[in-house]
């Protein structure tokens, strides 16, 4: 039996890590280490932490140097010792047969990543993470990029999925990032895989967090994403000719995302703001008349270029709708 490696970022989790950490213990494929990597809490996480150490010789506890979660988790990677790697968020948690079917879809398809499908929890309701399809589905690297940028099945989260630990000898996440952090990572593997093996079983329990940012906090990290979004973009847009159209959707949607996060920022980001209404103006053509590209997405798309304030409104009410 191969050894899993779950490494779970904390911050300010006292209120929920015991049940996400009991759900992994609880894993019927009990070759586990799980790495908790506490990550400057102001609460009694840490403490928390040392206790459940004590309980079970399979938890490993550090405290990780640099802030944020991708500092965290990648100084779990150095520390693992397993032949496979897991992340999960400290608030969520896991079916008790998780590990033991990603690692049976792993050494059956002879993969180097397998995922699985699971649950997103809002605060007044549960749906499923996404529409997989019935049978397990092997991708190659090409099928696995075109299908993550399809936004189907496959998707640019961490926490549903396995990785063989030689695939990460030189993969790391880009601590410069604190927006989008999953998407460079799951790209940067994608291009070093051979395969990817989808399972449809829904196993992991995502909750929505709702997330306050600091209106004063810097607009660096959205300048950083805004890079990273661009130079994916330039670098399908050139390896796939044939799939201009999917890409720009996917950009687009980037840069939506990446302005309606940065107009909470207030008046301080005014010119990133202005900045990325411009990029929306320059694909809106190109965008309303890809087919891939939603209606919802194409009314957002429609706001953002005329007007911020109306875009903003219009995303709060989606999330809104979303979450009821």
């Amino acid at each position: 039996m191969k050894k899993v490696s779950i490494i779970i970022p904390v911050h300010n989790a006292a209120d929920t890590l015991t049940v996400c950490v009991d759900s992994i213990l609880a894993q019927t494929y009990s070759d586990l280490e799980v790495i908790l990597v506490e990550n400057h809490s102001t609460d009694d996480s840490y403490r928390l932490c040392q206790e459940l150490q004590k309980k079970d010789r399979r938890i490993k506890v550090i405290r990780s140097e640099k802030k944020g979660v991708s500092a965290a988790r990648n100084e779990g990677i150095r520390l693992a010792g397993g032949e496979y790697i897991g992340f999960c968020d400290a608030d969520d948690h896991m079916e008790k047969e998780m590990y033991a079917y990603l690692v049976s879809l792993l050494e059956e398809k002879n993969a180097s990543i397998a995922m699985c499908n699971g649950f997103v929890s809002y605060e007044k309701k549960e749906k499923a993470l996404a529409v997989y399809p019935k049978d397990v589905i092997l991708l190659d690297r090409n099928e696995s990029i075109l299908t993550l940028h399809r936004r189907s099945f496959l998707n640019a989260y961490v926490w549903n999925k396995l990785f063989l630990r030689e695939l990460l000898t030189d993969i790391f996440f880009d601590e410069k990032l604190d927006f989008a952090e999953d998407y460079d990572f799951i790209c940067k593997v994608l291009e070093k895989t051979d395969n990817v093996v989808c399972g449809s079983k829904k196993m992991y329990h995502y909750i929505q967090k709702k997330y306050v940012r600091d209106r004063k906090k810097s607009i660096e990290p959205y300048l950083n994403a805004q890079k990273m979004f661009e130079q994916y973009y330039n670098k399908w847009m050139t390896a796939f000719p044939n799939e201009k159209s999917l890409f720009t959707c996917y950009y687009m949607y980037d840069i939506l995302g990446l302005l309606a996060a940065v107009s909470k920022s207030g008046k301080q980001s005014y010119s990133k703001q202005k900045e990325l209404q411009q990029i929306v103006r320059m694909y809106k053509k190109a965008y309303m008349q890809a087919k891939e590209a939603t209606f919802v997405m194409k009314i957002c798309t429609l706001s953002a270029s005329i007007s911020i304030l109306l875009y903003a409104w219009e995303y709060r009410f989606v999330c809104f709708l979303r979450n009821r």
